[in-house]
């Protein structure tokens, strides 16, 4: 608890100094926001994807869409490389939670593709500069056509996942199953 305690209060001194350095530029518009969009399956079924970001916030002309993840591990990649990684390999798996944030913010109509910026705070190791997404070692921007290409590539997963002529495969990847309700099957 009292490490916790300490997390905090680095955390809300570093947005105290980002917030008097650039008052005009950094406002949290957003605390626990459940958001939403729906998705037509191939088949035409009609499915809701949800999730609740932790915080969203302006600063310096973009919105900063961020998760706070512990724990962040040394194998979580955060460096888009393609659409396959991301919803094929699972050390992506914090990234694809980032991409879903983004779309549904942009869905939602919270900002521009191009402002969008998800990010992950790591909440055990307290760092200044938060976990965001990269493309060549440059931070990532969206654009539209991606977002739209993302939509049909999340759309085509989510379809394949409830295709009957797709054969259901337990993981052989323990580790994956740690929280399952279904581990001891």
């Amino acid at each position: 608890l009292e490490a916790i305690k300490v997390y905090v209060k680095k955390l809300v001194e570093l947005d105290i100094r980002i917030a008097a350095s650039r008052p005009r530029e950094f406002r949290i518009t957003h605390l626990e926001q459940e958001l939403s969009s729906s998705l037509t399956l191939s088949d035409g079924m009609a499915i809701f994807v949800k999730g609740k970001v932790d915080r969203i916030d302006r600063q310096n002309g973009l919105l900063r869409i961020i998760d706070y993840k512990s724990p962040v591990r040394s194998s979580d990649r955060f460096e888009f490389t393609s659409f396959a990684d991301l919803f094929h390999d699972p050390g992506y798996d914090k990234l694809l939670q980032l991409f879903i944030y983004s779309w549904l913010a942009w869905k939602n109509g919270l900002g521009s593709a191009p402002e969008i910026r998800p990010c992950i705070i790591p909440f055990k190791v307290f760092s200044e500069d938060p976990r965001i997404i990269t493309s060549g070692r440059q931070p990532f921007t969206f654009s539209e056509p991606l977002l739209s290409d993302f939509e049909r590539q999340l759309t085509d997963f989510i379809s394949s996942v409830f295709s009957r002529d797709v054969p259901f495969r337990q993981t052989e990847d323990r580790d994956q199953c740690g929280f399952c309700a279904y581990n001891v099957i």
